[in-house]
C-alpha cells in the first residue's frame, strides 16, 4: 500500500510539473504524528513540515523523534501578546484559555484531565511575523481555543494557504472560547469553505440519574476537526500553483479524488496540463 501511495503522489506531482514539495504549517504540533493526516506524505518525503508547540517536554519529544523534513520552534503562535499557557493534567487539554469549570459539571469525562497543575508566562508570536516561515500551504492548527486568535493574525499567511484543518468548538470547554460559527465567519471571508469534519467529540450530559444508562449514547457535541479548502466552485481568482498544491493536498493527506480530479479538470481547462496526461494519470492509479 505504500509503495502504491508513493508511486501515485510521485506521478501526481509529475503531471503537475511542481518543482518543490508542499509546505505544511502544524501550529500545537502532536508528537504522536503518526496520527497526523499528512502522516503518509511526510513517511514518503512529499512534504516539508513546520512546527509550534509550547510545551517544553512535549518539544523535546517531536525534536527527539523527528525527519529530514521536519523543523519545529518551541512557542506559542497566537496574537503576540503576552499570554499564560494554562496547563493540566491532561496535556491534551493545556491551553492560553482557562478551563470552564460549569462545563466539567455538566460533561462527563472531562474533570479529571482538566485539572491545572501549572501555567507558564509567554510570548506569543503571530504567524505572519515569523522570519524564515515562507509560503506555507496547508495550516493544521489545534491549540484549545485560541485557534481564532492565530487566524486573525496571519491574513497575509493565509493569502497562499488551500488547505486548512482546525479544531473548532461547539460547546464552550474553556472561558471565553470562540465558537464554531465565529471561525466559519472569519475563514469563508478569506475564501475557504468548509469541506468535511476530520472528528467529532461527543460527551455525555451528567444528570442525577445518567448512572442509570447502561448502554448510553453520548449526544452532546464539544469539539472536533474540521477541512476548510479554496472554494473550487469558482476557482477564476485562485492562481494555478495554489490549485496544483492543493491536488497534492486532497490527494495525498485528505485521500478526496473528487476534489484532485476537479482540480485536473480545471487546469486542463486553462492548458496547464493535457488531457491525455490527466487521462494515463487516471487510468493508471484511480480507474478500477
Amino acid at each position: 500500500m505504500d509503495n502504491l501511495f508513493s508511486a501515485r503522489i510521485s506521478a501526481l506531482y509529475d503531471l503537475l510539473d511542481l518543482t518543490s514539495i508542499v509546505r505544511i504549517a502544524d501550529i500545537g504540533a502532536n508528537p504522536m504524528r503518526h496520527d497526523a493526516p499528512y502522516r503518509d506524505l511526510l513517511k514518503n518525503k512529499y512534504c516539508n513540515v513546520v512546527g509550534f508547540e509550547p510545551q517544553e517536554n512535549t518539544m523535546k519529544e517531536v525534536v527527539r523523534n523527528k525527519g529530514a523534513n521536519e523543523e519545529y520552534f518551541n512557542f506559542a503562535v497566537g496574537d503576540g501578546k503576552p499570554a499564560l499557557l494554562n496547563i493540566y493534567k491532561g496535556s491534551g487539554l493545556t491551553s492560553l484559555l482557562k478551563i470552564r469549570g460549569k462545563t466539567l459539571f455538566y460533561l462527563r469525562g472531562l474533570r479529571n484531565a482538566a485539572r491545572q497543575i501549572g501555567s507558564m508566562e509567554m510570548q506569543t508570536q503571530r504567524l505572519d511575523d515569523i522570519a524564515g516561515l515562507g509560503p506555507v500551504d496547508f495550516l493544521k492548527i489545534d491549540i484549545q481555543g485560541a485557534e481564532l486568535s492565530v487566524f486573525t493574525s496571519a491574513e497575509d499567511t493565509l493569502k497562499n494557504v488551500a488547505a486548512i484543518q482546525t479544531e473548532v468548538s461547539f460547546f464552550p470547554l474553556y472561558e471565553n472560547q470562540p465558537g464554531f460559527g465565529e471561525v466559519d465567519t472569519f475563514l469563508r471571508k478569506l475564501g475557504f469553505l468548509p469541506h468535511s469534519f476530520a472528528h467529532i467529540e461527543n460527551r455525555l450530559v451528567i444528570s442525577k440519574w445518567s448512572g442509570v444508562l447502561s448502554d448510553f449514547e453520548s449526544t452532546q457535541m464539544l469539539d472536533g476537526d474540521i477541512i476548510y479548502l479554496r472554494d473550487l466552485s469558482d476557482p477564476a481568482e485562485l492562481n494555478s500553483q495554489m490549485l496544483k498544491r492543493l491536488a497534492i493536498l486532497t490527494e495525498g493527506v485528505f485521500g478526496f479524488t473528487d476534489v484532485s480530479l476537479k482540480i485536473l479538470d480545471i487546469l486542463a481547462q486553462r492548458q496547464e496540463i493535457s488531457e491525455a496526461d490527466v487521462n494515463e494519470y487516471i487510468e493508471t492509479f484511480i480507474s478500477p
